[in-house]
């Protein structure tokens, strides 16, 4: 049997859980698989080979790949995509998973979207495309308070601002353009109409005109309980929301990807990759905050756990431009028996994320935590925990090994990921190995509260009318 070999770009916690779920799906069906990934971390080396290449090395990636006999490139994060990893890879007759250039856009420019969606009906909220501070009074005086402001190229997603009064709005402005905090991401900048509601995700595989949805999830992106804090890169995700029926995910595909998409083909931008909606759940239906052109992070590692699909095919599809949205296999993959709800739980360095920390060794990580989790059982669970060995997964992020010994930079350090039959079922396990993974002195902190509403909306059957979420997307702080 020949051995497929796949090239995953990126290094964080979406990274290592895409090169889990290929390798699950390749073991499943009993196809053999080699992981590189580039540049990987700890995590990632348990199951694959670290290749020690930049994420945005364009050339670099593309000439290695092309040496080592990659099969199949998946790239992560949106930069690489922005710096034309895609385009150097099909140039040299590579199969990735990834839009060009210019297809990426969708994310690398917010004024670029707006546009085409203004310009194909996608339902979104209004807008004014800026470049200086007196334009962006005008424009914050037509729309009121509270209204958001979105620099409009790659930020690390911290490039969005929700202003409640004049003195906020005089405070991002200054960040904008006198400060400059956002350098050249901000010479221009978005206003937009601020939309209430309720938050979610719909990411999907995306081959030219095919369009595979995922289930929808839900992401947590405040520091701190209750939505208090900072903005960060998410703290927690959950599937499923309890607020997006299979009818609303169809008119999701209608009324967002499917004309986006033939928006992009009409500009001669074949998409082939993932592609993310960020969307407001409003009275008069889901409005579009943001378009991502990759996986969401923690998004992706609350999906592999929940939806296990066969990802190593799916992926492989889209690569070949064959994706078929009608072929059960690539959604069901023989034998693999699905939990319905998952929840990710963020662990991140004290100080995340307004603080850079030194390096700090973290033992409780070494080898397997989830398998010695699973031996010791967990109390009051249903089912004892090794009795379900996909359903409690960790996926490492700013993580390395020194000297062999493991440490945590700083940022996120790995997301706790626990599956169950509902919401309730898998944030019981995921906190409570969590409390038992954790040393009370770990220098680590997560929220308490992920799927915490929702789990009681579940149980009792009735979503509430509000969610975590201020109107302006996955990025406002």
């Amino acid at each position: 049997m020949r051995t497929m070999r796949v090239l995953i770009i990126g290094g964080g916690g979406r990274e290592h859980a895409l090169g889990w779920a290929i390798r699950r799906s390749a073991e499943r069906s009993g196809r053999a698989v080699a992981l590189f990934f580039a540049p990987g971390n700890a995590g990632t080396e348990a199951i694959g080979t670290n290749v020690p290449l930049s994420a945005t090395d364009a050339d670099g990636l593309a000439a290695w790949a092309k040496e080592a006999a990659i099969d199949l490139a998946v790239v992560g994060p949106e930069a690489p995509l922005m710096a034309g990893v895609a385009d150097r890879f099909r140039a040299r007759g590579l199969k990735v998973v990834g839009p060009e250039r210019a297809a990426a856009r969708l994310e690398g420019s917010k004024a670029f979207a707006k546009a085409l969606m203004a310009a194909t009906g996608v339902p979104t909220a209004e807008f004014r495309v800026v470049d200086d501070a007196a334009a962006a009074r005008r424009a914050v005086a037509e729309f009121g308070f509270p209204v958001v402001l979105k620099a409009d190229g790659l930020a690390q997603g911290k490039g969005v601002l929700i202003a409640r009064d004049q003195a906020e709005a005089e405070a991002a402005l200054a960040a904008f353009f006198v400060e400059r905090r956002f350098g050249d991401a901000a010479a221009r900048i978005v206003v937009e109409r601020f939309l209430p509601g309720r938050e979610v995700s719909v990411m999907g595989a995306v081959a030219g005109e095919a369009v595979v949805l995922f289930p929808p999830v839900r992401d947590y992106k405040r520091a701190y309980d209750g939505d208090a804090g900072p903005n960060t890169g998410g703290m927690g995700a959950i599937l499923p929301p309890p607020d997006v029926t299979p009818e609303g995910l169809g008119r999701i595909e209608r009324e967002v990807f499917r004309p986006i998409l033939a928006g992009l083909k009409e500009r001669g931008l074949e998409y082939r990759g993932i592609l993310y909606a960020g969307l407001m759940l409003t009275p008069e239906g889901p409005k579009v905050l943001e378009f991502n052109v990759r996986f969401g992070d923690p998004e992706t590692q609350a999906l592999v756990v929940g939806a296990p699909l066969d990802w190593l095919a799916l992926l492989s599809a889209v690569a070949d431009g064959t994706l078929d949205p009608s072929d059960p296999a690539l959604r069901r993959p023989a034998g693999a028996k699905a939990p319905q709800a998952a929840v990710a739980v963020v662990a991140a360095r004290e100080g995340y994320p307004t603080e850079s920390r030194p390096p700090i060794e973290l033992p409780a990580l070494d080898g397997d935590p989830p398998a010695r989790l699973r031996k010791e059982g967990a109390p009051g669970d249903r089912a004892p925990l090794e009795e379900a060995p996909d359903e409690l997964v960790l996926f490492h992020a700013g993580t390395f090994r020194r000297a062999g010994k493991l440490f945590a930079g700083s940022g996120r350090v790995f997301a706790l990921v626990a599956g169950g039959a509902s919401l309730s079922a898998a944030r019981a396990r995921a906190y409570d190995a969590l409390r038992r993974l954790l040393p009370a002195e770990s220098g680590l902190f997560y929220r308490t509260d992920i799927g915490e509403k929702e789990a009681a909306e579940m149980d009792v059957g009735e979503p509430g009318a509000k969610a975590p979420g201020d109107g302006a997307g996955p990025e406002a702080p």
